[in-house]
């Protein structure tokens, strides 16, 4: 288990990757990190937790390719804080994306209970969907989807009020939720 003392100690975090790789359960602990990497075939009833109650910052790219695994995504946020990032498709409980730049989907973002876009973000989700129950949004950034119409007819959940900007920009026909 990896849990530093934050208050004793200080980290490089520029460059550096966590890689959270095993076989059985493992904590990711409430740091700022700039790589986070989750993988290797899990035995089963193998858990991930990733920090109850704090923040897991990511200033790089995060990956979550482990098999065999649930993960506890309880009370914690995850802030996808660099600047331009890839964001691989997962299941947050809260996120918020901050600290300018373009952000990146490559896979369905799923979002339990807060979703923030700070200004100076743009959140392209290309062809994948942003879905979830969302309990809170705050969106003071811009919101991109360029998923057709064919593909999906929710780009976004059509039940919240997003603030900011959101932008339809596929070639192909785009339903527009009210």
């Amino acid at each position: 288990i990896f849990n530093p003392d934050m208050t004793t100690t200080s980290y490089i975090v520029t460059g550096s990757t966590l890689d959270a790789k095993g076989t059985g359960s493992q904590y990711v602990p409430a740091v700022n990190f700039y790589h986070v990497k989750i993988s290797g075939a899990r035995a089963g009833g193998s858990t991930i937790t990733l920090v109850n109650g704090g923040t897991i910052g990511i200033a790089g790219h995060g990956s979550v390719t482990a098999t065999g695994a649930s993960y506890d995504l309880t009370n914690n946020t995850i802030d996808i804080n660099g600047g331009n990032q890839i964001v691989d498709g997962f299941t947050f409980n809260n996120v918020i994306f901050s600290n300018g730049g373009t952000k990146t989907a490559v896979g369905d973002l799923d979002v339990y209970n807060s979703f923030t876009v700070t200004p100076g973000v743009i959140l392209d989700m290309n062809n994948y969907r942003l879905k979830g129950t969302m309990t809170s949004v705050a969106n003071a950034g811009t919101i991109r989807t360029s998923l057709p119409t064919a593909t999906s007819t929710a780009p976004i959940p059509a039940d919240k009020t997003w603030g900011g900007t959101v932008e339809y920009y596929a070639t192909t026909p785009q339903t527009v939720l009210a």
